[in-house]
């Protein structure tokens, strides 16, 4: 439930797919790069699968080590315009294996990826059979929110491209909207994930709540930058979304009272792809 799919050694998500219907399956599937011939194709894997994940210890094999770092920022910049979420993999805290302290190399390599536009971080040796596992999750979440903190979110704030769909034109209006005032949180209530994720692909500064009744989804979104998964009972009208919304900000005690949030998603309710409305609501 909620899993998502990397596969390796493929540029054909058809194939992928067709494997996975056989099967009575739905989810997404990322794309792992890891051979120079992925390199060539990029664009066309970007734009194919849900997602990719930059497998650098296997990349550095397949090519110059020194090459390894453009690649990654390179492969981040086309899934970030691409709306994709880019997940960075391999030996980020590899000190941390055996020692409790990582290097400062190590800290400056994960901040890189931050700032480049990282959707994820996944560590595997680390924590699968390293001595300090618990650690390595609270360094690797200290130096991920410190860094987040010094990002100049209105630099970032751009449009990606040329709004022709009006799903993009209200993400991007969403987020505008949210720096323009300077509001905190934006909410989307999404069953597919879709909404969430238009979003979160201009990286505003807010807040990105997703309120999904769909499970699946909840668990997908975890690894979308920027935005906060939370499960809630399905509502059956478009009517009920600004109590919906009020209910979930009043409950979690997110905002002082006064103080606007945007609401944003889709009619009609439960029809992935048809993100068409935005308000902004006062607590």
């Amino acid at each position: 439930m909620g899993c998502i799919i990397v596969c390796p050694f493929t540029t054909d998500k058809e194939v992928v797919d067709s494997i996975l219907k056989e099967k009575g399956v739905d989810v997404p599937v990322m794309a792992k790069i890891e051979k120079w011939e992925a390199l060539e194709y990029l664009d066309e894997i970007i734009n194919t699968f849900d997602g990719v994940m930059v497998a650098r210890g296997d990349l550095g094999v397949e090519i110059p080590q020194e090459q390894v770092p453009s690649v990654q920022k390179r492969i981040i910049a086309l899934a970030n315009k691409a709306g994709k979420p880019v997940v960075i993999a391999t030996q980020l805290l590899e000190t941390m294996v055996e020692s409790p302290t990582p290097t400062r190399a190590e800290i400056s390599d994960i901040a890189n990826a931050i700032f480049e536009g990282a959707d994820a971080l996944l560590v595997t040796g680390e924590t699968a059979i390293g001595k300090f596992p618990e650690k390595v999750i609270e360094v690797l979440s200290k130096v991920v929110l410190e860094t987040e903190q010094t990002i100049d979110f209105d630099n970032i704030h751009q449009p990606i491209s040329h709004q022709q769909h009006t799903a993009d034109a209200i993400s991007h209006a969403t987020c505008q909207i949210a720096n323009d005032m300077d509001i905190g949180v934006i909410l989307t209530l999404t069953d597919s994930g879709s909404t969430a994720r238009m979003i979160a692909r201009y990286k505003p500064s807010a807040d990105i709540i997703a309120l999904t009744p769909v499970e699946k989804t909840y668990h997908q979104l975890s690894v979308i930058w920027g935005v906060t998964p939370n499960l809630i009972d399905q509502y059956s009208s478009s009517d009920d979304i600004p109590n919906v919304s009020a209910e979930f900000i009043e409950k979690n005690n997110l905002l002082d009272k006064g103080e606007h949030y945007v609401v944003t998603g889709g009619v009609p309710v439960g029809v992935p792809g048809t993100t068409n409305f935005l308000f902004v609501q006062k607590k």
